[in-house]
């Protein structure tokens, strides 16, 4: 049948709950900046104000647009291919979705109170909620990363990898779809750090320990799927190896008029051809397991490092200048 007829859609949750998130964020933008406008006379963090609301876009766009890469993943994975569709809900669509991201809201929020840059209560409350409303989806999109490292975790075990042959399903549609995530895991955290640069308030500990958990948070979205999934591949490269290194050493002993190990799978049969054999051997042991994707993975690690301290660089930068 037809792969486009499977094209998997976003889960309902995800497009009502994430379509009011935005809508959330973006009235109370409103609000904290005609409120900052009447008390102060100006609005000093404007910056903060519209990339907080583009990163919720940004957030629910992603969910949105990522939900058919996840179905064609889920798919090519045994435990998954009878109900991809189920796969991308249980991601997307959780019921505890909207509860983590209403719980992380409210810690990132609870921080924006902590630090009080205006010392005003009236916009000590709305910066808060603001901040609040922004977070939710944010925490939304973090759920959806756990669950997603959940199901591939499961997977992993059940997947038939093969180490000469890394193009082979489903090892290429993993990469992709984690190194979409990483990329715009690094998009967001990059602007949630800049947006409180350019805001101007002090570097308070809050302030130091939102920049250094929404770097973890990047540095995790690369690391926990990549390196289960290298250490899987490593198991089947040694297991490789291990079918030809007996071979290769049957035909030393073969050759310098020794019996063959008793523990040899085939004492009796002949032996494939020696060159052959250490031409295979050193293929397998080229292949590099860390990163899976080779070239390309470690080229997408550097982009997500760059933006990652991007704004730590914007911020040195308008230090010298003003």
């Amino acid at each position: 049948m037809n792969r486009a007829a499977h094209i998997t859609r976003p889960p309902r949750l995800w497009r009502s709950y994430g379509r009011a998130a935005v809508a959330a964020t973006a009235f109370p933008a409103l609000l904290y900046g005609y409120t900052e406008w009447t008390i102060r006379s100006d609005i000093a963090d404007f910056v903060l104000i519209i990339l907080v609301t583009i990163n919720a876009g940004v957030v629910y766009q992603f969910g949105h647009r990522i939900a058919p890469g996840l179905g064609d993943m889920f798919r090519d994975l045994p435990a998954t291919a009878t109900d991809p569709q189920g796969a991308v809900d249980d991601i997307l669509g959780n019921q505890w979705m909207l509860p983590f991201g209403l719980c992380y809201g409210a810690v990132i929020g609870g921080g924006a109170w902590m630090l009080d840059p205006w010392h005003t209560p009236d916009l000590r409350l709305w910066l808060a909620g603001f901040v609040f409303c922004g977070s939710v989806i944010t925490g939304m999109g973090i759920f959806a990363v756990l669950r997603f490292w959940h199901a591939l975790l499961q997977a992993l075990p059940q997947m038939d990898l093969r180490i000469l042959n890394l193009s082979r399903s489903p090892l290429p549609a993993i990469l992709r779809i984690n190194s979409q995530i990483v990329m715009v895991t690094a998009v967001v955290a990059s602007l949630a750090i800049l947006s409180v640069v350019l805001a101007g308030y002090d570097r308070d500990p809050v302030v130091i320990l939102f920049s250094l958990f929404s770097l973890f948070l990047v540095a995790a979205t690369y690391a926990v799927p990549v390196i289960p999934l290298s250490n899987r591949l490593m198991s089947v490269k040694v297991e490789a190896l291990n079918q030809i290194e007996p071979l290769i050493e049957a035909h030393i002993r073969d050759r310098s008029n020794q019996p063959r190990r008793a523990d040899h799978p085939h004492p009796d049969k002949p032996l494939p051809d020696l060159d052959k054999l250490i031409e295979a051997r050193d293929m397998i042991s080229a292949v590099r397991t860390l990163p899976p994707g080779g070239q390309v993975s470690v080229s997408a690690a550097g982009i997500v490092t760059f933006l990652s301290f991007l704004p730590s660089i914007i911020d040195y930068i308008l230090n010298k200048l003003l």
